[in-house]
């Protein structure tokens, strides 16, 4: 019997590790390869009965101190006694962006109800309630709907005394449910963005378009791994059993946070017809069940790339089972219907401007509009610009350095952090992990080329020296004079460079497919919730965006949210999202000749400048 801190009792199984175990439970504990031993980041502290010898994998990716202090992998960890066990706080705290900027559009729900009042009936009256409603209103398609029938049927319609009023609830002119009462002034929806790495959903009265509140949480499939092809290698390896635990885990924690917005309104789920879903193809192939194993395979076709609507029973959903639910279109197996939302939100079709709009993720996405032309590319950018991969990294959370700044000045060096919630820093999120890189480029700790400058090479008066490490005999360098908690170390480096390499050969690839070069880029729009936290001195610091478009980066928040968003409230709003991701063409960068060498010159880091 296992105990964990804050979650109750779990049985493990003989042979069954911690992480899986937890998983089993509903409790997500992340995971970045997939409970495979190999990323050192499904740490649990063992604070009640022994811990058992460190394993080898553990010994290399966890610090001594902390092995020394009970801390072991959740996905290594066997146990053969009882324990308690507490999980990081970093968890339950993460900082997620949910807001992005909204552009004026036509409101026209397709969700309708309507109030029909039912006279006191004759006891030779033998017509059904249906027969009823539908000479009551001769234009509303009532007839052959089992699912409506069957909230219909309690109303007990066909045996009035007396007048009754029932409210029909419609779903693009077809019935949903059926409701005692005129409640026409009641009807609510969810905006919901399913990231690889975050859940958000927001509460949106369907009367007047109001956001009555959000709530968000990390996708409970980080524990299966944090990138998408992790999770297509789980499904794939694990068949049935695998894409069923991958589902119910992102339809449950939807759930939860959709009765807990719920609660905080005093309304009852029943009041929720209508969710609308937008996220990468891997993510809503996962959200409706769908086998994602063509995802991973060239040549990469997705089982659906169209708007899908269903109920919400058929994904798993218990107490929103009746909801309507309906997934936005996407292009291709990576370009999204969160990529389709951005580029409707931002306008992309319609503006007479040479646009680069880019959605810097796990993914990296990124769509050209020249003119309204829109041409996209997808690029595994990894987990680095979410402070994942790296030896310090962790979610943006209390304790994280979002920022630093070193500087040189008279001989001196100092150290400046910023971190979230001024305390004592714990790790590098996203913005930190580049903001450090930026920092040590600019005083020339890492050369352009990637490669970390050892404490040998610089004289002994240079005080840069004062951050120079090593660890297992290899370059690292600290971000506080203070301590050696805060490395960066040489791989730490490598993932960054991978992570703007691909971003910015994405950028070169689209720019010469056009026949374009950067100075023909009007406007540069950054999306997605870590872009967001990216600085522009950071992106065009690190290279990740020349620098010569600096001056050109706008931020427009999260708009996979905003565009299912604008579709739960407009039908046109859908109709046009569906024109329009028929309308965004896509090619594999991996199909370009030379993309090797496009790619190589990418990871470059830019220059430092001389004063």
């Amino acid at each position: 019997m296992i105990a964990v801190e804050g979650f109750g009792h779990l049985e493990v199984r003989p042979g069954q590790s911690l992480l899986e175990a937890l998983t089993e439970a509903g409790v997500s504990l992340e995971s970045a390869c997939g409970g495979k031993g190999l990323c050192g980041k499904c740490l649990a502290k063992i604070t009640q009965g022994a811990p058992p010898p460190p394993q080898d994998e553990e010994i290399k990716l966890v610090d001594a101190a902390k092995l020394a202090a009970g801390y072991r992998l959740a996905c290594l960890l066997r146990p053969l006694v009882d324990l308690t066990v507490s999980l990081p706080d970093e968890r339950k705290k993460a900082r997620i962006l949910t807001a992005g900027q909204t552009p004026d559009f036509e409101f026209s729900p397709s969700i309708r109800k309507v109030c029909f009042r039912i006279p006191q009936r004759a006891i030779v009256d033998n017509q059904s309630a249906e027969e009823w409603l539908g000479r009551l209103d001769k234009d509303l398609e009532l007839q052959g709907d089992l699912a409506f029938l069957k909230t219909l049927a309690p109303l007990k319609l066909g045996n009035v005394s007396g007048e009754k009023s029932c409210t029909a609830v419609f779903h693009q002119g077809r019935p949903l449910l059926a409701e005692p009462g005129d409640t026409t002034n009641s009807a609510y929806g969810l905006a919901l963005d399913i990231g690889t790495t975050t859940v958000v959903l927001s509460l949106i009265d369907l009367t007047d378009g109001r956001e009555l509140g959000s709530a968000s949480m990390i996708n409970p499939q980080t524990a299966h791994g944090l990138d998408v092809l992790s999770r297509i290698a789980y499904a794939q390896e694990n068949g049935r059993t695998g894409l069923d635990a991958l589902q119910s885990s992102v339809v449950g924690g939807v759930e939860q946070l959709a009765l807990s917005l719920c609660r905080e309104r005093g309304l009852e789920p029943t009041s929720l017809y209508q969710l609308a879903a937008a996220g990468n193809a891997t993510m809503l192939h996962l959200f409706l069940g769908l086998a994602p194993d063509s995802l991973g395979l060239a040549p990469f076709a997705p089982t659906l790339t169209r708007r899908l609507s269903c109920r919400g029973a058929e994904l798993g959903f218990k107490e929103l089972g009746s909801t309507s639910v309906f997934c936005l279109p996407s292009v291709s197996a990576y370009i999204g219907a969160d990529i389709v939302a951005g580029a409707y939100v931002c306008r992309l079709k319609s503006r007479r401007e040479n646009i680069l709009f880019i959605d810097i993720g796990t993914n990296g996405e990124v769509i050209l509009s020249e003119q309204g032309r829109m041409i996209s590319c997808s690029c595994a950018a990894g987990p680095a610009f979410e402070g994942m991969n790296i030896s310090r990294g962790m979610r943006a959370a209390e304790g994280a350095v979002e920022d630093v700044r070193l500087k040189m000045e008279q001989g001196q060096l100092s150290v400046e952090l910023k971190i979230i919630g001024d305390v004592a820093p714990a790790g590098f999120c996203g913005s930190g992990v580049m903001a450090a890189a930026r920092e040590l480029l600019k005083i020339g700790l890492v050369r352009p080329n990637g490669s970390l400058a050892k404490k040998a090479d610089l004289p002994a008066d240079d005080p840069r020296r004062a951050l120079c490490l090593e660890i297992s005999g290899k370059p690292a360098v600290r971000l506080s004079l203070d301590s050696d908690d805060l490395v960066f170390t040489q791989k730490d480096v490598r993932q960054i460079q991978l992570a703007k390499g691909a971003i910015l050969s994405a950028i070169r690839a689209l720019l010469a497919k056009a026949g374009l070069d950067m100075s023909a880029l009007d406007r540069v729009i950054v999306a997605g919730q870590f872009g967001a936290y990216l600085s522009a001195e950071s992106l065009t610091g690190c290279g990740v965006i020349p620098e010569e478009l600096g001056e050109k980066l706008k931020y427009a928040g999260n708009t996979s949210k905003v565009g299912a968003y604008m579709a739960l409230m407009s039908s046109r709003v859908t109709s046009e999202m569906d024109e329009l991701a028929g309308e965004i063409d896509y090619f594999e960068l991996g199909g370009l000749e030379n993309y090797d060498r496009l790619f190589a010159s990418a990871m470059r880091f830019p220059e430092p400048k001389k004063d």
